[in-house]
């Protein structure tokens, strides 16, 4: 298993959160990192470059639909549009994965491969 020191490409992440997002359900980070083969207290980082990839890109935020077992709500130290998702009640939280369920992520296929 990698440690927590491995550095991995967004688009890893990506692919597997958009697999869990077109199920229309969220994943956790222990199993995100079970898929990806890493330990779930390292993956802060890693989500931090897909949060901002994804905003540079003007695409809904992946990271909202990554939650812990314990809340079901994302990091609170996550952000969208400058907002911490501490900061955000339930239902903006829902929201914001509705968003993600509701996207068209077929359409970058080139892009998450």
């Amino acid at each position: 298993m990698a440690g927590e020191g491995h550095v991995m490409h967004p688009n890893h992440l990506a692919r597997v959160i958009i697999r869990a997002a077109k199920r229309r359900t969220t994943i956790t980070y222990g199993e995100l990192a079970g898929e990806l083969g890493l330990i779930a207290r390292g993956l802060g980082p890693q989500l931090g470059q897909l949060e901002a990839w994804c905003g540079q890109h003007k695409l809904p935020p992946l990271t909202v639909a990554v939650v812990r077992q314990d809340t079901g709500r994302p990091s609170d130290e996550g952000r969208y549009n400058a907002r911490r998702y501490a900061d955000m009640s339930d239902e903006e939280i829902e929201a914001l994965q509705q968003s993600i369920f509701d996207h068209d992520w077929d359409k970058y296929g080139k892009v998450f491969g």
